[in-house]
């Protein structure tokens, strides 16, 4: 089940969800009928603690719970493409099996997207309190090997999303992943890596 962290974060929206550095964007709003406005589709940052529920003692501990939920997820990862592998195996696929298979392929992509945001938070707190020159190249340089990931990642989901359109959306809440929200993510993950970090990076000049 989804903590607090994943279900207002990652889990929402998949590779629509952003990867962000110092800045926290908010997608552009986009008019299904007039009345319903997409995306709903996040409301915080991955890594902001639910206060209330820490003060009442009912909260896993963040920095002991996201190292282990990273590993979990590859796993999940894999016996996905387990089950790919078995129905792309099928003599005859009917289109019920395409559509799995479409959506097994979304999911690793979606899992995938959540690995990368843990991965770039836990960079951010390093950055944050990194001693020594060589240490933020070092971060700095692993956070451009995640971002790109990603971008290659969200690239992957646009096919799935094409051929089903359900995936990615949800109309109660107005959640949407759909092609034009995972190419505004690939730019705005494009964005982050090519403006906000060289610009962070040119601070080690001073």
């Amino acid at each position: 089940m989804p903590t607090d962290h994943e279900q207002y974060c990652a889990m929402r929206v998949g590779p629509a969800y952003p990867l962000h550095f110092q800045f926290f964007p908010r997608p552009p709003e986009q008019l299904l009928d007039g009345s319903a406005v997409i995306p709903n589709a996040f409301t915080m940052p991955y890594g902001e603690p639910n206060l209330l529920l820490y003060a009442e003692g009912k909260f896993s501990l963040h920095s002991i719970r996201i190292r282990p939920e990273i590993r979990i997820l590859g796993d999940i990862i894999a016996l996905i493409r387990q089950g790919l592998k078995i129905f792309r195996a099928l003599p005859v696929k009917t289109p019920e099996i395409k559509r799995l298979i479409n959506m097994g392929e979304y999911m690793v992509c979606c899992f995938t997207t959540d690995i990368h945001v843990k991965k770039m938070y836990l960079c951010r707190q390093r950055l944050s309190v990194a001693p020594t020159k060589g240490a933020v190249i070092s971060i700095i340089a692993q956070m451009r090997r995640i971002g790109e990931a990603e971008i290659r990642n969200a690239k992957r989901a646009l096919p799935c999303v094409d051929a089903d359109s359900s995936l990615g959306f949800e109309p109660l809440m107005g959640y949407a992943g759909d092609r034009s929200h995972i190419e505004w993510k690939i730019r705005q993950v494009r964005h982050m890596l090519d403006e906000e970090l060289a610009q962070y990076e040119a601070g080690l000049s001073f």
